[in-house]
């Protein structure tokens, strides 16, 4: 498991190079670019790049021979890109991208290579960037932040990641959480379903009311998926992630379908949804045990599949509640085959209290 500097320097950097890119898409790009088309445009290809080459990037960092700092330099490339005036906007969509998609495989990776099967380890690293990029939207809209705030802040996260993070190779054949799924299955199938659900939770949160989208409504459901995620995390050390996970997916089933019309109800529906995330990020890593980059950047290629529908409104209004209840209706099937019962927190606490019998 890392130390934990480097634990909370990942944690902190990832909501702040998430509302950076969010705040340089909804401050100086919405501002240069001349019509919504042009402003949707931007914003795609901007979640095109940064989530597409992360497989790519993952591939490249499992294969180099020395592990370099890829958060280091994720921070240093989306401080260029604040940098940049806002009439080359365009041009600074590409080193955020480029950044921000190298930043996530690095940190990730490392999170999940070094948390011995703890989901708990690895779900504080993967929450905070949900609510960062909510927040840079605000903040953007708002004019809240000065020019030279965030590209400072980015070298010092760069700077406290070069000398937190590890340096080196990762250790080779990570199987520590291979406990957490079904034995029977191989390992592309237990790949296949883990994408499945991230797909879902993806494609039904990006199915927000617009109305949630303005002001500072934006932080609220942003803040309740944060926490779910570490929720998530911390139930399935506890109870197993077959337990967390449906019943994370059979609360969400209930506020997303039943209760779409209650807003609160609606939001703690989405934090309930984000629960399995820490799950099946952790999940990735035992189908591919030996590439946890490459797990990394697959698990975030399944997201980025999942909002493309919601991004261009592609689903009527109308059928959104029917739409919801059988997508979670198969991720909740999904969970409860994939999963086993198995309690990583319950026990290590059993094998200690053994181990200190057996010492007297």
């Amino acid at each position: 498991m890392p130390r934990k500097e480097a634990v909370i320097t990942e944690t902190i950097a990832h909501l702040v190079i998430d509302l950076a890119c969010f705040f340089l898409l909804a401050g100086n790009f919405t501002k240069t670019a001349q019509t919504t088309l042009l402003v949707g445009a931007g914003f795609m290809i901007f979640l095109i790049l940064s989530y597409g080459l992360r497989p790519f990037l993952g591939v490249l960092l499992d294969e180099m021979p020395l592990q370099l700092h890829p958060q280091a330099v994720g921070c240093l490339l989306v401080a260029l890109a604040c940098l940049l005036p806002p009439a080359a906007a365009w041009i600074a969509l590409f080193p955020a991208a480029v950044g921000s998609a190298l930043f996530h495989v690095g940190a990730l990776g490392e999170s999940v290579s070094f948390a011995r099967g703890f989901f708990s380890r690895n779900a504080a690293v993967i929450s905070t960037g949900i609510f960062g990029g909510a927040l840079g939207i605000f903040l953007a809209r708002q004019g809240s932040l000065s020019g030279w705030m965030l590209p400072l802040l980015l070298l010092a996260l760069a700077l406290a990641c070069f000398f937190f993070t590890e340096a080196r190779k990762y250790p080779k054949k990570i199987r520590s959480f291979r406990n957490s799924v079904v034995r029977i299955f191989p390992d592309w199938a237990v790949l296949g379903l883990t994408l499945i659900p991230l797909f879902l939770i993806s494609l039904v949160g990006s199915l927000l009311p617009a109305d949630w989208t303005e002001g500072p409504k934006i932080l609220i459901p942003a803040a309740l998926c944060m926490v779910g995620r570490m929720a998530g995390g911390v139930g399935a050390d506890r109870f197993g992630p077959k337990k967390t996970a449906a019943v994370a997916f059979g609360i969400a089933l209930l506020l997303l379908t039943v209760f779409t019309h209650v807003p609160w109800l609606y939001c703690i529906g989405l934090g309930a949804l984000c629960a399995p995330a820490s799950i099946c990020f952790g999940t990735a890593t035992a189908a591919l045990p030996e590439r946890p980059h490459l797990a990394m950047g697959t698990a975030s290629l399944a997201i980025l599949l999942g909002t493309i529908p919601g991004f261009f409104r592609i689903v009527p209004t109308t059928s959104i509640r029917f739409l919801c209840a059988g997508l979670l209706t198969v991720a909740l099937a999904v969970s409860l085959c994939l999963y086993t019962d198995h309690c990583r927190f319950f026990h290590l606490r059993k094998r200690l209290s053994q181990r200190k019998g057996e010492t007297r």
